[in-house]
């Protein structure tokens, strides 16, 4: 055995989650989870973690401002609103992916139903109720 986890090991992966660990691992572990080599769910659990250190780094962006009158607040807030919005739309779109992966593959083929056209344009759309 190369590396044997003890009890007290827990304080190093917990220190995987605060900055700048958190974002280095979202993003190395996004390349793998694209590349098939690493599980999605880690992936997300990074990216949350990332987000709440750009929570943090917002919040004292703000506090070391003079007044929240400052000329650059507003660029400050857009800057954050932009990370904010893609490390969502990546936690979205990783979730899309593993449900995708993780489908019955029967519902991802056609159904290979023959529809009547006749029987469709009569009772469903001219008979109302």
């Amino acid at each position: 055995v190369l590396f044997r986890l003890g009890p007290r090991h827990g304080a190093f992966f917990l220190a995987l989650l605060w900055p700048p660990f958190a974002d280095i691992l979202a993003l190395v572990l996004g390349v793998l989870f694209v590349c098939g080599a690493a599980d999605g769910t880690l992936v997300c659990l990074y990216m949350v973690a990332s987000n709440w250190n750009t929570a943090m780094g917002l919040i004292s962006r703000l506090l070391t401002m003079d007044t929240l009158r400052s000329v650059g607040v507003l660029h400050v807030l857009a800057e954050y609103a932009i990370a904010f919005s893609v490390k969502v739309a990546v936690c979205r779109l990783v979730n899309l992916m593993i449900s995708y992966a993780e489908a019955e593959p029967i519902l991802l083929e056609p159904s290979g139903y023959d529809t009547d056209p006749d029987w469709v344009r009569e009772y469903v759309l001219f008979n109302s109720p």
